[in-house]
């Protein structure tokens, strides 16, 4: 009988698909480099390993265990790129120790793209890496795509950002319109940041369908979420925001525009279906903002982001419905679609601002400012239904 239902179970397995393959890498190959065991761990960097994987991938989900170590040949040599891989149906797991495949950016170097890339692939996650170090990188872990191609059903979990002075705009992100349904879970990012053109995690360009959840945020000097220019659909739930220095005008979850006139004037608009939920925010200090919408430069076309006197009068004082009206048509942000539920606020309010600020040679219309649209907001307890996507 047992021997049956032993026999039943192999069966369904290989019937299923079910199958999966272990292979190992490491800072440096050892014994003969094939990555089949651990002792015989592949270099990370391989030129030959990912093709190889790639292939595997189209029978059965691989998992890439990358052993303890330092990988700081990903910033003092080249980026570990995963491009042009994964498989709809089986996944590619990349995963290290609890606090073992250490990623250092150690500082001395020239600055660097990124560490890890991303890019043009699919069904990928990435477990259990850890990042730190001071040097000077734009990207720790960057995941984007190539103009007309796709990068999708990424998922970062249980991953580290810690100490990372040296980053000059994001420790990690999605970019690009073709880069969607990406995931960061169980993250944490302590003390990352070069100014306050830096960011936590910095999603842009169209990216969209972007969850962050149960992550924790402390002392960025820059916005902690960003998301920017036509960057959609997207929730932050569960996680922790805290900011420990007296830095001004940090934002812990912003949707900025900078319509700097290039490539073409105005060429940065909003999104507008958001869910912020569950959230704790604490700041001890002030002039910290928790939600802030904002445009600086021009105007994208068939909208009117710099306003006259009377209009930023509306923006600041004026009923609910003139605010609705001004924020829809001028801007193209539908508040309605716009959840904020269930969150806590320490030492900072829970107030959700819309900025307009002239710059980059725009022609000012007379006025310039923030106003609040608090009131505005969708504070439901039903989801949405791309919430569930």
């Amino acid at each position: 009988m047992k021997k049956s239902v032993l026999f039943t179970l192999i069966i369904f397995s290989a019937l299923s698909g079910y199958t999966q393959t272990i292979r190992y890498v490491a800072p440096n190959a050892s014994g003969n480099g094939n990555g089949q065991s651990a002792a015989n761990a592949a270099d990370f960097l391989s030129a030959s390993f990912w093709p190889d994987i790639q292939t595997l991938l189209a029978k059965q989900s691989v998992t890439v265990k990358f052993i303890g170590g330092d990988y700081s040949r990903a910033y003092t040599e080249k980026s570990l790129t995963v491009g042009n891989m994964g498989n709809p149906t089986n996944k590619l797991i990349l995963e290290g120790g609890v606090d073992s495949a250490l990623f250092i950016a150690p500082i001395g170097y020239t600055k660097k793209s990124q560490l890890v890339k991303i890019i043009n692939s699919v069904n990928v996650t990435v477990k259990n890496l850890h990042f730190k170090g001071n040097g000077s990188t734009n990207y720790v872990l960057n995941i984007t795509a190539d103009i007309g191609k796709k990068t999708n059903h990424i998922s970062v979990e249980n991953c580290t950002w810690s100490d990372m002075r040296g980053i000059v705009y994001g420790a990690t992100g999605a970019t690009q319109a073709g880069t969607s349904h990406i995931t960061f879970k169980d993250c944490t990012f302590k003390r990352v940041g070069l100014s306050a053109g830096s960011h936590m995690i910095y999603n842009a360009y169209g990216s969209h369908h972007i969850w962050v959840v149960d992550c924790h945020f402390e002392d960025s000097p820059g916005d902690y979420v960003r998301f920017r220019d036509k960057c959609d659909y997207a929730i932050v739930k569960g996680c922790t925001f805290i900011h420990p220095q007296n830095i001004p005008s940090i934002k812990f979850i912003s949707m900025p525009l900078y319509n700097d006139g290039i490539p073409t004037i105005g060429n940065e608009s909003f999104g507008t279906n958001y869910s912020f939920t569950g959230n704790s925010f604490k700041s001890t200090f002030a002039n910290v903002y928790t939600f802030f919408f904002s445009n600086t430069g021009y105007t994208a076309a068939q909208f009117n982001y710099l306003l006259t006197p009377e209009e930023g009068n509306i923006l600041i004082s004026g009923t609910n419905a003139q605010k609705k009206d001004l924020v829809e048509t001028n801007f193209g942000i539908f508040p309605g679609k716009v959840r904020i539920y269930n969150n806590t606020y320490s030492g900072v309010a829970s107030n959700v601002y819309l900025g307009s600020y002239v710059n980059f040679g725009a022609v000012s219309k007379g006025w310039t400012g923030k106003g609040d649209i608090q009131a505005l907001i969708n504070t439901d307890a039903l989801p949405y239904t791309w919430e569930k996507e």
